[in-house]
């Protein structure tokens, strides 16, 4: 699939750190695509801006934005991070800075804003917006200039009273408000019916009375129950409540895990703090008003925080109904609207049609979706306790009492308003559909009232809820109070359902660097044969992963097409327990990979890296980040907060055991969480960043003090390390770096320099690199490593042949702490210099020994994949293919591992190893060894044509695992590469030759020495050709020689940056060039058509990754003399 598009540029300015103080200007665009057809008046929109540390800006007093038309608009600006240290250190540059403002979008549209830190007046106030939150001892109120809102401090009822813009009391006080469970008895409880002072405090006791070990104590008391002010500005007000409901909701239906005679056989933690009372149900609620609106989204979190039950080495709430899980027949939202007429207006959306009448005393109108509706709704249906199975219909209903209204719609997006043809009151839940089982109904009650009800885990699917020990589900909801004049509820819906979602530059991001190294989306994913090149091949694979397009144009083998979202909806990944996370789709289909090593990052990275060339690419990212990160940090981390810390507590079963269908025990498939198969939070981390997900850095923080704890305790029952701490020492490290950027506490960074400094990574990880003669290890030297580690016999095989990713994880996480360190300003530091060591070391260790070099042939003679593959294989441009082994033979011997032989040139081939590629950056970036980055660029070139296996069609999606990698990984390297390449090209000056004797293949030569650094095809016929130097970047650009109706650009080394087309006929245009090398930059560049009657000169110019064409002069002169534009003097042209 091919994408151009041309787009205005973005300035961005900044200052250096190091040399000043002062704070500099930032500037930047955020940009907002209207989609749905609507007009977006006033749309709340809530999105994170990353600032550079250079930029040294320590607060937001002069932050502002502005309209298209330049005028600064209300808005307001919350610090949320830091660089080196926490939020609220006002003395440290700021990290990202959270923008609530509203803008306007007509339909089908795009509308551009503009962030500026110096020319604003900073956070708006309540006398500009109308937004005030006033407290007294019993109440909130909140008025937002169109409503009034009250709530009440002591217990959770929803509204407690609302009064609209006419001063009509459209909600007062109703104890039945709020959120109602139905447990599986048919008992009805009400969270207001517990008030928050009637709670016993969450903190647990530190005393451990037995079986200590010596080990470090933790008491944590995260979990506030009660209310409070979480967000509080001109443009949003944010109210958190945490309470639980009254009542027993034990399911604890599998055989022997109810018998609490059983609990003496766990472990020590639960003898006194986890057997009584583990069968409630708790919530968290928070809730978003805006000003001047009636409408306010509510994220609502059903929590079960009971104890998972441990042993000594095993765990017992894997499955659905093991102990401590709990089970509900219903769970819901009321309210009771007071609405005047006897006949009320209903109005409720399915499909594509909305379905409207009138709601008569005692009538009531339902909307109910029993399953996802998809293809493969029904793919469960022997596969019980997944969610599917207990879905009957794949249409939604809609009812009105016992008549059905809906007519064959599958998939509802799920809103209804009740009004009274002045005041209502709208309802909604994001993702209906997706998140089935789902219901939102309507009664008219008589006597000036109705009942409202959003069905979260509706009575009328076919079975019980269930959710095990430490799992939560959260749903995004809406409620609009509105009377007339005020937008429609249909408008409010769509907004809700579909947002703005607001996009950055990508050459913001990547000058920030506040998501790490990234490149921005070239828009160019079609690259074969000999013009192969390591760009085309990362957008290429990115792209194919949500794109079969992109598949269908590589593939030569045949088979099917799929990507990502293709097997989503293959295997019915759908259901409040399953939506967010993704199919296993390279083991069992019904099992998920839960987005290991990192992938959820990886979906806002490329996100970031797309949305502004290509929105449709971007918006699938966003929105597949969007739902991982808030399913991640619901049921993949096991909260547990009023437990004392222990081995699982707060971790997340972040990797599957292999080939696992996870019928039962979705996500928990006989795996635990552990620090060898440890990641996520670098997504959840920036996740919040971007949106104030406030739950994503709740998550991240349980989660980095559950491997905290282990670290500290990793001598006593913590168990961090196992017998070869590989993965784990690196996913620890990078956990708590990243954790630290999270937070800004010292002690995720203090146990990050506890990692790079221990006689843990230099002994135990890196046992390997004391080997003197690697590849010819002697007996002598395996048998000093074996006592050192303290091996077993039966992990000989294991100490002599380590697997090499393993390795490289802990080269890239170390490249992570040195990013961290430098931005802290401790390079003298003794952590830096043992990282710097570590690195160095490793990178040496893999450029000197393990990395592997074969000739085309020999791979030639290696394929397995056919004729298609080998084809491929003699037009590449590659003559060399460097490669690691899987495992690496320190003896050299070939040693039986796993059950199988291999040898040191086994040619493993796998993206997984652009953890070793990323690894090779950082030692470049930081030692400046060209060695580093010459051998990463090989490795690099080689994984980019063989990212799974050779025989798979490149450039085609392969499976989950391998879409992860590319999204994530790998990126570093090309943003160091890209660096080095600007520094490189800015301080030389080159020539070009258009080489005769090969079709459209131009040379690029550095002057002075003559050396060829790149040589490609621009054109598969005659061209005519010139290098073209703008501020920072140089160019080439081409065109036919004749018939020249397309000018195309490339970079220094042949990367397709732009085509443009000059016009719709096929007519001969000439390449006229003046001043193109002085001071390594061009003031023009003159593309010259001949006509009939006159000579049309057009002016073309390049800025960063813009190309524009400019039509700047039309002439007759030299028409008479017929001189073919091959000899045209620009010059006199010009005079």
């Amino acid at each position: 699939m091919k994408h151009f598009f041309i787009f205005i540029s973005i300035a961005v300015t900044f200052g250096c750190f190091y040399t000043t103080t002062a704070a500099l200007a930032m500037k930047t665009t955020v940009v907002f695509h209207e989609e749905e057809g609507i007009e977006r008046k006033n749309e709340p929109v809530t999105f994170g801006v990353p600032l550079t540390q250079k930029a040294n800006i320590l607060t937001t007093n002069n932050f502002g934005v502005f309209d298209g038309t330049g005028t600064e608009i209300p808005a307001q600006f919350t610090v949320t991070a830091r660089w080196g240290g926490t939020a609220d250190n006002t003395k440290l540059p700021i990290r990202w800075v959270l923008v609530d403002t509203q803008v306007n979008v007509s339909g089908n549209n795009i509308a551009t804003y503009t962030i500026s830190s110096k020319k604003g007046r900073g956070n708006a106030t309540g006398a500009t917006t109308g937004l005030f939150l006033t407290e007294d001892a019993n109440y909130y109120t909140i008025q937002t200039g169109a409503t009034t809102f009250r709530l009440r401090k002591d217990k959770f009822n929803g509204f407690d009273q609302v009064i609209t813009a006419d001063n009509q009391k459209i909600i007062d006080s109703s104890l039945q408000d709020g959120l109602k469970i139905v447990d599986k008895n048919n008992n009805t409880h009400y969270a207001s019916e517990i008030n928050f002072s009637d709670i016993a405090p969450a903190t647990v006791t530190e005393d451990f009375d037995s079986n200590t070990n010596g080990q470090k104590k933790y008491s944590y008391n995260n979990y506030r129950f009660g209310s409070s002010v979480e967000r509080e500005g001109a443009m949003r007000i944010r109210l958190r409540y945490h309470g639980k409901f009254a009542g027993s909701f034990s399911d604890e239906s599998v055989s022997g895990n109810s018998d609490e005679a059983n609990l003496t056989n766990y472990s020590w933690q639960y003898k006194e703090n986890e057997v009584s009372g583990d069968d409630e149900i708790e919530y968290t609620v928070l809730l978003d008003f805006y000003a001047g609106t009636g409408f306010v989204r509510a994220y609502v979190t059903f929590e079960n925080n009971n104890s998972c039950l441990i042993g000594d080495t095993t765990w017992t709430c894997q499955g659905q109904g093991s102990y401590n899980s709990v089970t509900v027949e219903d769970f819901s939202w009321l309210v009771t609207p007071n609405l005047k007429d006897q006949a009320l207006s209903y109005k409720v959306f399915g499909e594509d049609q909305a379905y409207q009448g009138a709601l008569n005393n005692n009538e009531n109108i339902n909307l109910y979706q029993d399953s996802s509706g998809g293809k493969n709704w029904d793919y469960y249906q022997n596969l019980a306790p997944r969610l599917g199975a207990y879905s009957k219909n794949k249409a939604y209903t809609l009812k009105k009492d016992s008549t059905v209204l809906s007519t064959g719609g599958t998939r509802a997006l799920g809103w209804l308003d009740l009004n009274d043809g002045t005041n209502g009151v709208v309802i909604g839940v994001r993702d209906f559909w997706q998140n089935f089982p789902k219901a939102v109904s309507a009664t008219n009650d008589s006597d000036n009232s109705a009942t409202v009800r959003l069905g979260l885990m509706p009575a009328e699917f076919g079975a019980l809820h269930t959710l095990r020990a430490g799992e939560h589900d959260t749903q995004e909801v809406f409620f609009y109070f509105h009377n007339p004049g005020q937008p429609s509820a249909n408008t409010i819906a769509t907004s809700f359902n579909n947002p703005l979602i607001p996009v950055l530059p990508a050459k913001y991001y990547q000058k920030t660097k506040a998501l790490g190294y990234l490149q921005p989306f070239s828009g160019q994913t079609e690259n074969t044969g000999s013009d192969f090149d390591q760009w085309t091949a990362y957008d290429a694979y990115n792209a194919a992963s949500i794109d079969t397009k992109v598949s269908s144009y590589y593939q030569t083998t045949g088979g099917d097409i799929n990507s990502i979202l293709t097997n989503i909806e293959n295997y019915d990944f759908y259901g409040y327990a399953t939506y967010g996370y993704h199919p296993s789709d390279y083991e069992a289909r019904t099992g998920t990979d839960n987005h290991k090593y990192d992938f959820n990052n990886g979906q806002l990275v490329q996100f970031a890296r797309t949305a502004l060339r290509d929105f449709t690419y971007g918006k699938i990212w966003w929105n597949m980040a969007r739902t991982a990160n808030e399913a991640m940090v619901d049921s993949c981390v096991l909260h547990e907060p009023h437990a004392l810390q222990h081995l699982w507590r707060g971790g997340c079963v972040q990797h599957i055991f292999h080939d696992q269908p996870q019928i039962d025990q979705f996500l928990r498939q006989l795996g635990a969480p552990s620090p060898v198969v440890a990641g996520g939070i670098a997504g959840w981390s920036n996740y919040y960043f971007m949106t104030d997900y406030q739950k994503a850095k709740e998550a991240a923080i349980e989660y980095a003090n559950q491997l905290l704890w282990r670290w500290d305790n990793r001598n006593g029952d913590g168990s961090f390390l196992q017998t070869l701490p590989e993965r784990e020492l690196a996913n620890g490290l990078r956990i708590f770096v990243d954790t630290y950027q999270l937070t800004g506490e010292e002690k995720y960074y203090t146990a990050a320099k506890e990692i790079v400094t221990g006689n843990e990574l230099s002994g135990r990880e890196g046992y390997y690199l004391h080997c003197k003669n690697p590849g010819a290890c002697t007996d002598a030297e395996f048998s000093a490593m074996y006592e050192s580690l303290g091996v077993s016999e039966g992990d000989y095989d294991q100490v002599r042949s380590p697997i090499t990713f393993w390795k490289e994880m802990m080269m890239e996480s170390l490249g992570l702490f040195l990013e961290v360190s430098t931005v802290r300003d401790e390079q003298n530091s003794a952590a830096h210099q043992a990282a710097f060591t570590a690195l160095s070391d490793r990178a040496d260790f893999f450029t000197n020994y393990i990395l592997k070099t074969k000739t085309k042939q020999q791979m030639i003679d290696e394929v397995a994949g056919g004729s298609a593959e080998i084809n491929f294989l003699q037009n590449d441009g590659l003559k060399n293919y460097t490669f690691v082994p899987y495992h690496y033979a320190l003896n050299g011997s070939g040693d039986n591992v796993d059950g199988n032989d291999f040898q040191n040139d086994e040619t493993n081939l796998s993206n997984f190893h652009f953890f070793g590629v990323d690894g090779l950056a950082y030692a470049y970036k930081y030692t400046n060894r060209q060695q580093y980055l010459d051998t990463a660029t090989a490795w690099y070139q080689t994984l980019a044509r063989y990212p799974f296996s050779l025989g798979w069609d490149n450039r085609r999606y392969a499976q989950i695992k391998e879409a992860g990698k590319w999204a994530e990984y790998g990126r570093t390297y090309l943003g160091i590469l890209t660096e080095k390449t600007a520094i490189t090209q800015k301080n030389k000056k080159y020539f070009l030759r258009i080489l005769p004797h090969h079709k459209g293949v131009v040379a690029i030569y550095e002057k002075g020495t003559k050396k060829k650094i790149a040589q490609f095809r621009v054109f598969k016929r005659k061209i005519q050709a010139s290098l073209y130097a703008s501020k920072n970047n140089w160019y080439v650009v081409a065109m036919p020689l004749k018939k020249s109706k397309q000018l195309r650009v490339f970079s220094l080394h042949g990367k397709l940056l732009h085509k443009i087309r000059l016009n719709k006929k096929k007519k001969t245009h000439r390449i006229l060039v003046t001043n193109v090398v002085k001071n390594n930059s061009a003031k023009e560049l003159v593309v010259a058509r001949k006509f009939k009657k006159a000579i049309v000169l057009f002016k073309f110019f390049v800025l960063d990754d813009q190309a524009h064409v400019q039509k700047i002069l039309q002439t007759t002169k030299y028409l008479k003399k017929a001189k073919p534009l091959s000899k045209l003097k620009l010059g006199a042209i010009l005079k």
